[in-house]
């Protein structure tokens, strides 16, 4: 797409400055229109034809205006060009085709009146109303464009303005940050290289304390073990003692034991040889049992001359049982018929005269606290 040589617009500073420059534009325009007006209508009509006909015109898609020493460059269709026609669907633009249309028709009419009448004067009053009336409307487009112009260009300035400061504040921001962020980042490493070696220190340390408390290990295990292995001998040579012991005194019991019960039976005394047997039988069945098994177990020889009087011994008790077996069947019936007596006593006269005699004062056997104490009742 081309682009126009638009003119370039001054800085204009205030609404009077404005006016007063579109008021001289307007005046040395109309001041250079000659007397014969004839060749400007037909100028002013082949602009219009050309604007209204031609179908691809300049089309400037942005304004190029000079305000406060600064290019502004403001895109798109917001302002109306002069060199850009509309079409006639377009009803809310000031100029379209029909307009132009309308207005060539109108100069045809102004041309063939002027080319008619004698009167000048009238012509140029009329070209000049014409001019006047073609002319305002686009400056007021121009001037509100203008206006509109210098409002975005104030309006982008104070943006780019605040968009530097922002960028500024960042910047600067971006710089503390990066400078607190190196210092904090040396303070880091320091801090973890003292930790490093601090805890290789403590790393160290704890290796030898492992070292130190395996060996004390190891040695205390060893320790333990031999002192138990040696208590387990201890213990087996003490069982082994004791068992020998036990072995030679049972045996020396043994012979003291037969040589007593020998001498006993050997007395010839049968109440004493039963009352010793039946004594050791009691108290002594258990000790009798564990010296047989150990005499049994023993291996000396036995004596001849023992088992015969062991013999001996053996008939003499069955004989002494028998005996006292006797005695006791005796013994019992005696204690029966003495009961009987007891109870059913033989009544004599001198009992008889006796017993009245004493019948005065009887005496009581009584037993209180396993003392044997007598009541007398008169």
């Amino acid at each position: 797409m081309q682009k126009a040589n638009l003119p370039k617009w001054p800085c204009l500073k205030s609404e009077k400055q404005k006016k007063n420059l579109l008021l001289s534009k307007r005046s040395k325009r109309l001041k250079i229109w000659p007397r014969n007006l004839k060749l400007p209508l037909l100028v002013i009509r082949i602009m219009f034809h050309h604007i209204t006909t031609k179908r691809s015109p300049l089309k400037p898609n942005m304004f190029i205006l000079k305000a406060h020493h600064e290019e502004i460059h403001l895109l798109g269709p917001q302002l109306l060009s002069p060199y850009h026609v509309l079409s006639d669907e377009d009803d809310d633009y000031p100029f379209t085709k029909r307009h132009f249309k309308d207005l060539n028709a109108k100069l045809d009419k102004l041309l063939a009146s002027t080319s008619s009448s004698s009167s000048s004067a009238y012509a140029d009053a009329a070209i000049k109303a014409l001019i006047e009336t073609s002319i305002q409307q686009p400056d007021e487009c121009i001037k509100q464009a203008t206006m509109a112009v210098l409002a975005s260009s104030f309006s982008c300035k104070n943006a780019s303005d605040n968009v530097a400061k922002i960028i500024e504040d960042a910047q600067t921001f971006h710089d503390s940050l990066k400078v607190a962020t190196e210092s904090n980042a040396n303070k880091v490493n320091s801090a973890i290289d003292s930790l490093s070696k601090s805890l290789q220190g403590e790393q160290k340390k704890f290796e030898m304390v492992h070292d130190s408390l395996k060996a004390y290990q190891t040695t205390f295990l060893s320790s333990i073990s031999s002192r138990l292995e040696k208590l387990q001998d201890d213990l087996a040579l003490e069982n082994k003692l004791r068992d020998e012991l036990a072995l030679s005194t049972s045996q020396s019991n043994v012979g003291v034991v037969h040589s007593i019960l020998l001498h006993l039976f050997d007395a010839h005394d049968l109440v004493l040889t039963i009352t010793t047997r039946r004594h050791l039988a009691e108290k002594l069945r258990l000790a009798l049992d564990i010296l047989s098994r150990i005499e049994g177990e023993s291996s000396e020889p036995e004596n001849p001359k023992l088992k015969h009087n062991n013999q001996e011994l053996t008939e003499k008790l069955k004989k002494a049982d028998q005996d006292i077996e006797r005695e006791n069947k005796e013994k019992e019936v005696n204690d029966a018929l003495e009961r009987r007596k007891s109870l059913f006593p033989l009544w004599t006269i001198e009992s008889l005269l006796k017993e009245a005699i004493e019948s005065s004062s009887t005496q009581y056997l009584t037993l209180s606290n396993e003392k044997i104490t007598t009541v007398k009742v008169d």
